[in-house]
């Protein structure tokens, strides 16, 4: 028989008897010499795949559940020698391969742990956690007490110390070992070196970290210069607007200070509106006498049209003429024309304490914000302008003595002036909306409707007709009336004159 058959037949022998054989019990049985039964017992104790119990002077062979159980027999041989367990768990390069027994002592290393945290001479019979962590506190690492005290597996990450002084990343894996009764005996550890990867992690957590504050940044950004873009277009109170603007630039490009001048070119004035970060004295200067600080940095920007980047040294730039400026203690600035089309209507100014270069993505969006600040500016002129051509219409046609009154191209009263009222009667809340028929006598009916034709043709003759106020009584007027265009829509504007008296007298003279 070979040395394979030999192992194989003391095993089978063995399997059949659960309370164990001695040596001289195999030898008989298998017919072996002596010699040969010990040295083949000998070649798988310290494989573990058989252990032995000392029963009086004899040695009684069973065998081994597992082969581990050899780490925790206290006649194991297996720290000798060559056995196939341990020659195959160092050969897990990379991971480290650590046996504790039921109080957390180190039983066996593998050589790849052996390179971490010592050799086996040197930590066996000592506790985990002094090895790992030179800690006398065991709650620090590791998975391994729990797993005595459950029996169930655990995993957990920790950094351990190695031979050398240098910190590791490690994940623990904790297993416990049972007897033959569901006993627990020890743990198998399995530690794997997760350093590198965890660096790749950590940088790629940052790395996203940094991409996600990008992105961030770029969308609040792009919904700033959407939202400037929509209020622009519509009616607002300047200041106000130009305010809240320039605190949201201020917060979204992280600069301390801020300030929006109005450019008045007839006057050579640029005058402050808005503002954010500065002294008291600054902003008083600035309020009180914008002619001279137009004079200065500001003046320069509004006249070429170009903007002005300082990223360092902004106080002591030769266009700074005030000397409360100066004072400010800014050390970057950018300022940035604020344009509608070909004109300049102000200026923003930002700065900040400390050096800071702005971005080329970020001028360019700070462009894109001063243009439309620039058309806000431009709307509200317009705004105001119209206002006031909207007053004083207004107070040309309410003091008009004449009666005013405009219909749609349905026919439908939209405004009446006082006289208008006056003349028919009627509030002007109580006709808009109505038809302007409301007011004609049956008798008239196809008088007005050929007079609603011509002026639908574009041919408007003055002419006289009756109407019935709302207390019933009939005027005589005479009407002049036209048809406009008005946002694309068509409009007849009527001009009304009670000559009621007038026909009286004639008719009386006449008589």
């Amino acid at each position: 028989m070979n040395s394979i058959e030999i192992k194989e037949k003391i095993i089978s022998l063995l399997k059949t008897r659960k309370d164990g054989l001695s040596s001289s019990e195999i030898q008989r049985q298998l017919q072996i010499n002596r010699t040969t039964v010990m040295k083949y017992l000998h070649i798988l104790q310290t494989e573990g795949r058989i252990i032995f119990k000392n029963k009086g002077m004899a040695k009684v062979w069973s065998v081994s559940e597992s082969p581990i159980l050899a780490f925790f027999s206290k006649n194991s041989n297996i720290y000798v020698g060559k056995n196939y367990l341990k020659e195959l768990f160092n050969t897990l390069q990379g991971t480290g391969i650590i046996m504790l027994d039921k109080r957390g002592k180190i039983l066996w290393i593998n050589e790849t742990l052996s390179s971490w945290i010592g050799d086996i001479k040197d930590v066996r019979g000592k506790q985990c956690h002094l090895i790992y962590q030179k800690d006398s506190k065991k709650t620090n690492i590791c998975a391994a007490y729990e797993t005595l005290k459950t029996g169930r597996p655990s995993t957990i990450e920790r950094k351990i110390l190695s031979r050398f002084g240098g910190a590791m990343t490690v994940e623990v894996s904790s297993f416990a070992i049972r007897a033959k009764k569901g006993t627990v005996l020890g743990v198998l550890q399995i530690l794997r070196d997760i350093t590198e990867q965890k660096k790749i992690e950590e940088k790629a957590i940052e790395y996203t970290d940094r991409l996600e504050q990008r992105v961030d940044e770029h969308t609040r950004k792009m919904a700033l210069l959407g939202a400037v873009s929509y209020n622009a277009s519509r009616p607002f109170k300047l200041s106000e607007f130009l305010n809240d603007v320039l605190k949201d630039i201020m917060y979204v490009l992280h600069v301390s200070t801020g300030m929006i001048f109005i450019t008045d070119v007839n006057k050579q004035k640029n005058e402050l509106v808005a503002f954010q970060g500065i002294t008291k004295e600054l902003k008083e200067t600035c309020m009180k006498d914008p002619f001279d600080f137009g004079d200065g940095i500001i003046r320069a920007i509004a006249e070429s049209g170009k903007r002005i980047h300082v990223r360092d040294n902004f106080s002591g730039h030769p266009k700074i003429a005030l000397p409360e400026a100066k004072k400010e203690g800014l050390r970057s600035f950018v300022g940035i024309p604020l344009r509608a089309k070909d004109t300049v209507w102000g200026v923003m100014f930002l700065a900040s304490n400390s050096a800071h270069k702005f971005k080329s993505n970020d001028l360019d969006i700070l462009i894109a914000l001063a243009n439309q600040i620039g058309i806000a500016i431009e709307n509200a002129e317009l705004f105001k302008e119209i206002k006031e051509s909207k007053n004083y219409l207004e107070s040309i046609i309410g003091l008009s003595s004449d009666g005013i009154f405009v219909v749609d191209a349905l026919g439908n009263l939209e405004f009446g002036n006082p006289i208008c009222t006056e003349i028919c009667g009627w509030k002007q809340e109580e006709l808009v909306g109505k038809p302007f028929m409301l007011l004609i006598p049956k008798d008239y009916h196809a008088f007005i409707l050929e007079r609603w034709q011509e002026a639908q043709k574009g041919d408007a003759r003055p002419y006289e007709t009756e109407i019935i106020t709302k207390k019933g009584v009939r005027k005589r007027l005479s009407v002049s009336h036209k048809a406009v265009e008005f946002n694309g829509q068509r409009k007849y504007i009527n001009i009304i004159r009670d000559i009621t008296g007038q026909k009286s007298i004639a008719k009386k003279k006449n008589a």
